[in-house]
């Protein structure tokens, strides 16, 4: 770690924009916190990079709308729905991403931490281990899983009623030499009715 604690703005660029690292990575560099790093790229006009997830929203809005739907994205006026899209202002859509890839499977974390301020509802139960766990058959009615590998983008698509609701992580295949119940969920656009 550099005991350095001044950035300049043309490593900040380096690091962020062309290295690829994260606030938490540079920040651990120069000892400072993340949101020091943050506040940097503001004042500079670096701009923030799509998280997984807002990619993995992006793409499955743009896939559903060249299959003909018409698709909301419900998060951008409110960030507390208890699902990302609306197609044709009636089927309810969440979207799940990852970017972790372990034996041939990508893997979906379905917890939330207590730590995140979620709280036991009708639409989420908390577990043994103290996480919780949305209750997806009551707030979707379908789950779409991206995955992201080596420039890939992975699909599955899933009735939410598919994912019980005590499931806490998911590992879906992307290798053709490994097999599960999910893989006819692979591409599975036809069943979004």
């Amino acid at each position: 770690m550099a005991n350095m604690v001044a950035v300049t703005e043309s490593q900040l660029r380096d690091l962020y924009e062309v290295q690829g690292k994260t606030d938490k990575q540079i920040a651990g560099e120069y000892g400072v916190d993340r949101t020091r790093i943050s506040q940097l790229r503001k004042q500079w006009g670096i701009t923030t990079r799509l998280t997984v997830f807002d990619k993995g929203v992006k793409d499955v809005t743009d896939k559903l709308e060249s299959l003909g739907f018409k698709v909301k994205n419900v998060k951008k006026d409110d960030k507390t729905a208890n699902y990302d899209l609306l197609l044709n202002d009636l089927i309810k859509i969440e979207v799940r991403t990852s970017s972790a890839l372990d034996r041939g499977r990508q893997h979906f974390r379905l917890l939330e931490q207590a730590s995140t301020g979620v709280v036991e509802s009708d639409i989420r139960i908390k577990l043994k281990n103290g996480h919780f766990r949305k209750l997806f058959r009551r707030t979707c009615d379908y789950i779409i899983f991206v995955g992201y590998e080596e420039g890939n983008i992975n699909y599955w698509v899933m009735r939410s009623s598919t994912v019980t609701d005590t499931i806490q992580s998911l590992g879906l295949n992307i290798s053709p030499m490994v097999t599960s119940k999910f893989d006819v969920c692979r591409d599975a656009w036809h069943i979004i009715i």
